[in-house]
């Protein structure tokens, strides 16, 4: 350089914008990594708040389930009858599990719905995407014996 010439070259000012672009992109990486981990963790919990629900509502009074759901969300929610005693209904919900939808989404939670003599059984699978969601080896399943002996 000569003496008297004050400031940078092209090329060191060229170098420098690169660096800072390189920072910026892994950064901001990081910052949207960390903001979908922590929507799937928003969704989750939405989810298993709302099988809490179903549950307190089937453990309430498994005889007047499917009434005691319509109540709960407002609407009629009919299940239907797939096998003998067995019946089931799809739980529509927006993409985060907050809502029920009106239209068939690829979010939902399947409702597996029998009753045998005494023995009411509820088993609750969610779909989010129109995928499975696993949150242990072990389904969302319960079921209660009302009345009569519990002696098998």
């Amino acid at each position: 350089m000569m003496k008297g010439k004050k400031g940078f070259t092209l090329t060191e000012v060229l170098v420098s914008v690169a660096i800072a672009g390189i920072l910026v992109v892994a950064v901001a990486t990081v910052f949207i990594r960390y903001h979908r981990l922590e929507n799937r963790y928003a969704v989750k919990e939405n989810i298993l708040t709302e099988i809490e629900n179903i549950y307190e509502i089937f453990t309430g009074s498994p005889v007047d389930f499917e009434t005691n759901l319509s109540d709960y969300y407002q609407r009629e929610i009919e299940f239907s009858e797939v096998e003998t005693h067995l019946f089931e209904t799809h739980l529509y919900y927006d993409g985060d599990f907050r809502k029920l939808s009106d239209s068939e989404t690829g979010n939902y939670l399947l409702l597996a719905y029998s009753q045998e003599e005494n023995l009411y059984s509820l088993k609750i699978t969610p779909h989010h995407r129109g995928e499975i969601i696993k949150f242990t080896e072990s389904e969302f399943l319960r079921e209660i014996r009302v009345g009569g002996n519990n002696e098998e």
